[in-house]
């Protein structure tokens, strides 16, 4: 019996998820346009980084991101409560990346241990939270709260390649303006 309400559960999920994604586009909803960032580094594609735009002032009720594919390429998208879109509204951005670099270990699992070997765990958490660190592949420069990078989205869109073996910790702004793109997202 529980074997039947396990694939009855897991036939639902594809309806289920089909039904919450199917959002109608709202009246007021921007017009985007195609945008495509290619991350790189020493000339090599990085891949499953997420990246994110936010805008450079004012404010804005939807997000927009991108995950980087094999190819190191994320074709940008703008999301609400209800619907998503390829592609991003007019505007400058200050654009992020971000790796998703978890450690195997947490601080929890150490809260039952006796005193001698809580140490332990917690200085080998601590070295493979430095190892993590040291193998993250996005510049500082274009990770957390701030960014070099500046992208200026108009109606040809953006297609850009960013190199991060160009970006450092100096604090200096990149811009990069709109321009034409031969292929669409």
């Amino acid at each position: 019996m529980r074997n039947r309400i396990t694939l009855l559960l897991l036939a639902a999920l594809p309806v289920l998820f089909v039904l919450g994604c199917s959002g109608k586009k709202p009246a007021d909803w921007p017009t985007v346009y195609p945008v495509k960032i290619t991350a790189m580094k020493d000339g090599a594609p990085v891949a499953d980084l997420q990246v994110y735009f936010k805008p450079t002032s004012g404010t804005m009720t939807y997000a927009v991101a991108g995950t980087t594919n094999s190819s190191g390429t994320a074709v940008m998208e703008t999301r609400g409560n209800t619907y998503t879109e390829k592609g991003v509204p007019a505007g400058e951005y200050a654009v992020t990346f971000a790796a998703d670099l978890q450690p195997t270990r947490t601080v929890d699992a150490a809260y039952d241990l006796p005193l001698e070997e809580r140490r332990a765990y917690l200085d080998a958490l601590a070295e493979e939270n430095a190892q993590l660190r040291a193998s993250n592949p996005v510049p500082s420069g274009l990770s957390g709260g701030s960014t070099e990078l500046i992208v200026t989205v108009g109606e040809g869109g953006v297609e850009q390649t960013v190199e991060f073996s160009e970006f450092s910790d100096d604090g200096s702004t990149r811009e990069v303006q709109e321009s034409e793109t031969s292929d669409h997202p």
